[in-house]
């Protein structure tokens, strides 16, 4: 991806409030090498307030899956989906209800491969694959994930 053009990008990691906040380590990798990116953030509604926060993100979903409300759910899904075609859905979380989300955003779904994810049958959902050792250190996992669908590379360095 050429660092002048402005992708869409739709990352999904609905909880839990710590796995997000290791999550968000990715927002400044895609700023630092996608300066312009438009970053939409699929999460639980529980969890969602946190993510308030970060000016990388452009829009945050807040979506009501505790409390059951799925019908509400795809609609939120469909009217982010309405707004403007993804260029990349990023499941982050690696489950079945969060690749079910990445595959209704878009062809160019990625998440981990069926060796390297929580519930080996998400990996049915995407389009592109990620294989990482599951033990690995989930900021790396996150950040590998994330670099392989944008095409960029990092150092564990930048990390620190």
């Amino acid at each position: 991806m050429n660092k002048n053009t402005a992708p869409n990008i739709a990352v999904i990691k609905l909880s839990a409030l710590g796995d997000i906040v290791h999550a968000v380590v990715i927002l400044q990798f895609i700023e630092k090498h996608l300066p312009k990116a438009k970053i939409t953030w699929f999460v639980d509604a529980k969890f969602s307030e946190i993510l308030f926060l970060c000016p990388q993100i452009s829009r945050v979903v807040s979506l009501p899956l505790k409390n059951g409300e799925y019908k509400k759910s795809l609609g939120l899904i469909a009217s982010a989906k309405q707004d403007g075609k993804f260029d990349y859905a990023i499941d982050l979380q690696g489950l079945l209800k969060s690749a079910a989300i990445a595959k209704l955003l878009g062809k160019n779904s990625y998440g981990f491969d069926k060796f390297s994810v929580k519930e080996p049958l998400a990996a049915l959902f995407y389009g592109h694959k990620f294989s990482c050792n599951y033990a690995q250190n989930i900021i790396l996992r996150n950040l590998s994930l994330t670099a392989f669908a944008l095409g960029f590379s990092f150092s564990e360095d930048e990390i620190l």
